[in-house]
C-alpha cells in the first residue's frame, strides 16, 4: 500500500525516541498541511477495529485499544471531511505504537460529491437487552428516511449472538409492509454480538441497538454513514452510538429516555461506575482488605473491593451475597439495606496438629468443620460433633439423630407435640421478639431450613459451631449458629472392614496409593428431570423453566450442555449461548465457556469468548496468552504472531508475563513449526525460530479460577510420581505470581521417558462450597507436539467435586 511520504517524514522528526510496547496504543495531533492549524473533527482508526477516534478542537487524539490485535489487513485511516484521506499499512502502524506523532492532511483538490443512496443496510438487534425497544418509534424514524429516497433495496440482517435471519427486501414508493412483517415476527434471547457484522457493500447503515456490544466489536468504515438508532431507556450505550455515527459522518438517533442504571462489570466496577448499588467495606484483623470477590448467590455478578476495603455492586435487597478471598473463610451476608456497612473476614489457618501413636500410623485429634477436617484444639471456637458411631440405632430423622445428643442443642416440637420442630443453639442470637435460627450446611453448601431431604444413612458426621467467631463467618444468617453436615460421599469409605491408615502418600517418591478411582460423575436431579421427558424440544422447554432458578447456575449450564450434546447438537449450542449472555461480565464464568466451546470443537465461539475476556481484562497475561492459542485454532496466524512477538518482547505496558514464559515459548515454536509459511516470521530474532522439537507428551492444565487449591500428580510406569500442588502451604510463591500477574496455566513435559502406562491424577483440596463459581479444569495432551502427527486432547473436568484423588486419564508411551 503507497504511504504518503510527507507524513513519514514528519513522524520520525517529531516521535519520541523510545518504543515501549507493542499495545494498539498511540496518540498524535493532526493538522492542516498548509495552514499548520488543528483540524477538528479528523478521524483516526484502524479499519479492522471498529469505532477510532476524533479529534478535538486542538487537533488532538488518543488511540488506546488494548484488546485489539493488528492482523495482515490492518489498515490506519486518517481522514477529514474537505481534507484527503491518508492510509498507512500494518508495518507503519506498528512505528506509531506508544508515541506521540503529528500527522499533516492536505487539503482536498476536488468537491464531495452527494451520494446517491440505492441499498442500505439494517442491522437489527434481538439480543436478550432489546427487549422493551420501541419498535413502532425505529420502524417511523426508517420510514422517514425511506420516504426521502422511495426507491431502495434493504438488506435486513437481523443478529444476536450470531446472524439469525437474512434478506434482501426491495422498497417501491417507499411501502415498508415486508419489512414490518419481517421485524414482527423475530424472537429476542442471548447476547448480542457486534463482531459478526459486516458493513461493505451498503450506501448507508442503519444500526439499530443499544451500543452494548456483548461480544466482538463492529468493523465500520469512515466511508458509509451510520444511522445509530437507540430507543432503549437507558444510558449505557449511549456515548458508544454517538461516536459511532460521528466517525462515519452518520447521524446518532435516540428514541428513548435516558435512565440513569447500574453500570455494572464483574472485572473493573468500582464504586464511581455503579451509581444505584448495594455498598460495604471489608476489613481483616488488621485493617482495610483489598481483592475481596463479591458474589451475588446463584448469580454471575461478581465485583472486587478496592485498596481501601469498599465495594459496590449491583444486588437488592434480601439477595444473599459472598465475600470470598484466597487464605480467608467465605462469608455469607444477607442483604437488609443498601449499605451493609463493615464486615470482617477470619483468616484461615491451614495447620493440623498431629498425635503420632506408633509406626506409620497417625492419629488425628480432628473434626469435620465445613472447611473439612480440622484439630480440634486449633479450631478457636467451641464445636461438637457427632458421627455415624453415635447415631441411635434404627434413627430415621434429624430430629432422633441430634435430640440429646449435642451439648447446647435444644430440640422442641415434632410428631408427638403436633407442632414444626425446631431447633436451638446455645450462644446463637435468639431473642424473646426476634428468633434467629441456626443454619445448616450441607458438604459446604447453606440451607436455611433443616435438610429434612437427607436420608440419614448417609450422614457421616453433624457438627455444631456455637460461638461468634465460628458463626461470624456466614455473617447475619449464620447469627443463630450452624449445623454443620457431611455426607459419607465426601468422607473417605473404608472397604472390607479394614481401619483406615493414613500415611504419608510419599516415600521418597514411590506411588504407592491404592484407593485412586476414575471420575464418575453423579447425574445431578435436573437432568434426571430431562431424561424423564421423551420429546428433546419438551426437554429443551423444561431446561428454560428452571434454568433461572439454580442455586449453582455455571455448573448447571455446563451439565445441560453436556447433555444436550449427546441428543441435539443445535440445543446444546443454544444452552451455550444462553450461559454466554449470563456470563458476559464474568472471566471466571467466561473461561469456563471457552472450555466447553474448546472441547466441543467450536473455535470460532471459543475465540470470540476469550476476545471478550481480554476486553474486560486487558492487565491479565492470561487474557493475552489464551486469544493467541485460539487464534492458531482459527486459522489467524499472523494475530497469534502478534501477541506471542508482544508477550515475550515484554512489549505490553503494565503486564508481566514471566509465569507464563515456558509455555508461550512452547507455544511460539509450535506457530512457528507448523505455520512458517504463513506468518511473518523475519519479524522474529533468529533464537526464536528453533522449531526441532519433537516430544512425546505435552500436558497443559488451565484452570477457572486461579485461587483455587488442588494437587496434580504424574504417576509413572515404575511408579514413581511427580506432584505439583497448586496451595498456599506448598506452593506460595506461585499462586503470589498468579494473582500478581494474572495467569492460570501449568505446562508439563513428558519427553524419553519410561514407555508403559503413565497415570494422571488430580485431587481438590478445598471444599465443595468454597465457591459460589464452581471451579473448573481443563487439561489438554498432546502427542508429537508441534509435528504433521500430532493429536491433541481436551477435556474439561468439575475440579470442586474431585474431593478424592481421581485418576483424570492414562497415558501409554
Amino acid at each position: 500500500m503507497k504511504i504518503n511520504q510527507k507524513l513519514y517524514i514528519i513522524l520520525f522528526v517529531v516521535l519520541s525516541t523510545t518504543i515501549a510496547g507493542a499495545q494498539t496504543v498511540f496518540r498524535g495531533t493532526v493538522i492542516n498541511a498548509e495552514t499548520k492549524q488543528p483540524i477538528l473533527n479528523a478521524n483516526v482508526g484502524i479499519s479492522d477495529q471498529g469505532v477510532g477516534e476524533i479529534t478535538d478542537s486542538k487537533g488532538r487524539f488518543n488511540y488506546r485499544k488494548h484488546h485489539e490485535v493488528l492482523g495482515g489487513e490492518s489498515t490506519l485511516v486518517i481522514g477529514a471531511k474537505g481534507y484527503e484521506t491518508i492510509q498507512l499499512d500494518e508495518e507503519a502502524i506498528r512505528e506509531l505504537f506508544n508515541r506521540s506523532s503529528t500527522i499533516e492532511l492536505e487539503p482536498s483538490k476536488s468537491q464531495s460529491k452527494t451520494k446517491n443512496v440505492k441499498k442500505i443496510t439494517v442491522f437489527w438487534d434481538i439480543s436478550e437487552d432489546m427487549q422493551g425497544r420501541d419498535v413502532e418509534a425505529e420502524l417511523a424514524y426508517i420510514q422517514r428516511y425511506v420516504d426521502t429516497h422511495k426507491n431502495l433495496k434493504i438488506h435486513l440482517i437481523t443478529f444476536s449472538y450470531e446472524v439469525q435471519k437474512e434478506e434482501v427486501i426491495v422498497v417501491k414508493n417507499g411501502d415498508l409492509s415486508d419489512f414490518r412483517k419481517s421485524i414482527g415476527a423475530l424472537v429476542y434471547g442471548g447476547p448480542s454480538n457486534y463482531g459478526i457484522l459486516t458493513t461493505k457493500g451498503a450506501d448507508a447503515i442503519f444500526f439499530s441497538s443499544n451500543g452494548n456490544a456483548n461480544y466482538g466489536t463492529l468493523k465500520v468504515s469512515q466511508n458509509i454513514p451510520v444511522f445509530a438508532v437507540m430507543s432503549q431507556e437507558q444510558k449505557e450505550g449511549r456515548s458508544y452510538m454517538q461516536k459511532l455515527a460521528a466517525y462515519t459522518s452518520g447521524k446518532y438517533v435516540p428514541l428513548g429516555k435516558v435512565k440513569n442504571n447500574i453500570e455494572a462489570s464483574s472485572q473493573n466496577t468500582t464504586t464511581s461506575t455503579i451509581k444505584n448499588g448495594i455498598t460495604g467495606t471489608i476489613k481483616n484483623i488488621k485493617g482495610l482488605l483489598g481483592d475481596v470477590a463479591i458474589t451475588k448467590k446463584g448469580d454471575f455478578n461478581e465485583v472486587f473491593s478496592d485498596s481501601n476495603g469498599r465495594f459496590v455492586i449491583e444486588a437488592s435487597i434480601g439477595d444473599v451475597l459472598v465475600l470470598s478471598k484466597i487464605g480467608y473463610f467465605n462469608k455469607e451476608i444477607l442483604v437488609e439495606k443498601k449499605d451493609i456497612g463493615t464486615i470482617e473476614l477470619i483468616f484461615k489457618s491451614d495447620e493440623l496438629a498431629e498425635i503420632i501413636l506408633e509406626g506409620n500410623k497417625r492419629v488425628d485429634n480432628t473434626i469435620e468443620t465445613s472447611d473439612g477436617k480440622v484439630n480440634r484444639d486449633k479450631l478457636g471456637y467451641d464445636s461438637d460433633e457427632l458421627t455415624s458411631e453415635d447415631f441411635s440405632a434404627g434413627a430415621t430423622n434429624l430430629q432422633q439423630l441430634i435430640t440429646g445428643k449435642l451439648s447446647g442443642v435444644s430440640v422442641q416440637g415434632g410428631l408427638f407435640s403436633g407442632s414444626q420442630v425446631t431447633y436451638k443453639i446455645r450462644g446463637g442470637s435468639q431473642s424473646v421478639t426476634n428468633e434467629v435460627p441456626p443454619i445448616w450446611v450441607v458438604n459446604g453448601f447453606v440451607y436455611q431450613d433443616p435438610p429434612d431431604f437427607l436420608d440419614v444413612q448417609q450422614i457421616a458426621s453433624i457438627s455444631v459451631l456455637k460461638s461468634v467467631i465460628a458463626t461470624s463467618r456466614y455473617g447475619t444468617i449464620g447469627a443463630g449458629g450452624a449445623f454443620l453436615i457431611k455426607t459419607k460421599d465426601h468422607v473417605f469409605n473404608t472397604r472390607g472392614g479394614k481401619e483406615e491408615v493414613k500415611s504419608a502418600l510419599v516415600k521418597g517418591n514411590e506411588y504407592i496409593d491404592t484407593n485412586t478411582t476414575s471420575i464418575e460423575e453423579v447425574t445431578p436431579s435436573y437432568i434426571e428431570r430431562l431424561r424423564k421427558l421423551p420429546n428433546v424440544n419438551d426437554q429443551f422447554k423444561l431446561y428454560k423453566k428452571i434454568s433461572r432458578t439454580q442455586e449453582s447456575p455455571l455448573e448447571f449450564y455446563v451439565d445441560v450442555a453436556k447433555y444436550f450434546d449427546k441428543v441435539d447438537k443445535d440445543l446444546a449450542n443454544k444452552v451455550r449461548e444462553d450461559l454466554a449472555y449470563i456470563s458476559r461480565n464474568n472471566t471466571k464464568a467466561l473461561r469456563t465457556l471457552a472450555y466447553l466451546y474448546e472441547v466441543a470443537g467450536d473455535y470460532r465461539k471459543a475465540a470470540w469468548v476469550y476476545e471478550r475476556i481480554l476486553k474486560i481484562a486487558p492487565s491479565e497475561a492470561q487474557s493475552y496468552r489464551d486469544l493467541a492459542l485460539i487464534y492458531q485454532e482459527t486459522g489467524k496466524y499472523n494475530q497469534a504472531l502478534e501477541l506471542y512477538y508482544n508477550m515475550l518482547g515484554e512489549q505490553i505496558k503494565g503486564v508481566n508475563f514471566e509465569g507464563l514464559e515456558k509455555p508461550l515459548q512452547s507455544e511460539l515454536k509450535h506457530l512457528v513449526s507448523l505455520y512458517k509459511d504463513k506468518i511473518d516470521f523475519e519479524r522474529l530474532p533468529n533464537e526464536w525460530l528453533t522449531t526441532d522439537f519433537d516430544v512425546d507428551i505435552r500436558m497443559v492444565i488451565e484452570w477457572s479460577d486461579r485461587t483455587v487449591p488442588f494437587e496434580f500428580q504424574f504417576v509413572n510406569p515404575d511408579k514413581k510420581f511427580f506432584k505439583w500442588a497448586h496451595t498456599l502451604n506448598d506452593n506460595k510463591d506461585r499462586i503470589d505470581q498468579e494473582l500478581s500477574q494474572g495467569f492460570q496455566t501449568e505446562e508439563f513435559i513428558i519427553d524419553d521417558a519410561p514407555r508403559g502406562e503413565w497415570l494422571i491424577n488430580v485431587q481438590y483440596l478445598g471444599d465443595e462450597g468454597d465457591y459460589v463459581l464452581p471451579p473448573f479444569l481443563k487439561y489438554t495432551i498432546y502427542r508429537h507436539y508441534g509435528t504433521s502427527k500430532e493429536i491433541k486432547e481436551v477435556k474439561v473436568v468439575k475440579l470442586f467435586k474431585q474431593s478424592d484423588k481421581v485418576t483424570l486419564g492414562k497415558i501409554v508411551l
